[in-house]
């Protein structure tokens, strides 16, 4: 028996899905501190825009890779669908 193997296609898809939700969420959370809506405030030493700040760049590369996966799954997905049999 072989094990079923899903196509990479789909688990790169999957990937870059998962991948844009957690920046949607980081998103919000840099959101959230850049407007200082954090339950305890900004007390020192704690800055809540250095934190924002800190989300976004956590955030940029995080949405560029998975734009990339996602772009190169659905391209490979057109490629395949124009094959000849």
């Amino acid at each position: 028996m072989t094990p079923e193997r899903r196509q990479p296609r789909q688990v790169d898809r999957r990937v870059g899905m998962l991948m844009a939700f957690e920046a949607a969420t980081l998103a919000v959370a840099a959101t959230v501190h850049l407007a200082g809506y954090t339950p305890a405030g900004s007390k020192p030493p704690f800055d809540a825009s250095h934190a924002g700040v800190a989300y976004h760049l956590v955030m940029l590369p995080i949405i560029i890779t998975s734009l990339v996966i996602l772009l190169r799954s659905r391209r490979t997905e057109v490629s395949r669908s124009q094959r000849v049999p």
